[in-house]
């Protein structure tokens, strides 16, 4: 039996294409929410990892690892990012289908719709909750898309900074490509 989480994800495009999803249990929302605001420097409305220092961004990584979350990392090397992208997402939906209650997608003008569809189409196929929500945020909106973020960022920017989250990733899924959806 899998507990209800609320599910976090995020995108990074490396050599492959990374969509790191972050699972937090919904009693702990509020609270790790709080602790990654206190991360931002005063000029800061969002972490993003692209924009950091290492420095900084070995510091940010300590903090995540103290929090208390898990992330599945789903990686696709097919140089079609549409084709990528779908591939990783419905793998995260039939993944976590029977625990997920709550899917939040960083929005991304050029994706949203593509995204929308294939989760209407494969929440049908898979017979997920009729209590499963989704929607896309921007990243200052919901501070846990800055986990999966700086997950996913970490994992693709090689071995001394994947290593720096093994606490936090639970694996790494190699996805096919989803040439269904475009």
């Amino acid at each position: 039996m899998h507990v209800a989480c609320h599910v976090f994800a995020d995108e990074s495009v490396r050599r492959s294409y990374l969509l790191c999803a972050v699972k937090v249990d919904p009693a702990s929302l509020d609270a790790t929410r709080r602790a990654l605001r206190r991360l931002c420097l005063p000029s800061q409305r969002r972490l993003h990892f692209e924009r950091e220092q290492d420095a900084r961004r070995r510091h940010l990584l300590d903090q995540i690892t103290k929090l208390r979350i898990q992330a599945t990392v789903y990686q696709c090397d097919d140089p079609n990012q549409i084709a990528a992208r779908m591939g990783c997402l419905r793998q995260l939906l039939v993944d976590e289908s029977t625990a997920m209650t709550r899917l939040v997608l960083d929005a991304c003008e050029t994706m949203d719709h593509r995204d929308r569809r294939l989760i209407y189409l494969a929440a049908r196929d898979i017979g997920m909750a009729p209590t499963f929500t989704y929607e896309h945020l921007r990243s200052f909106e919901e501070p846990l898309l800055w986990v999966s973020d700086a997950v996913a960022w970490a994992v693709g920017a090689g071995r001394s900074w994947h290593t720096r989250v093994t606490d936090v990733v639970a694996v790494v899924v190699e996805v096919k490509p989803d040439f269904t959806v475009r």
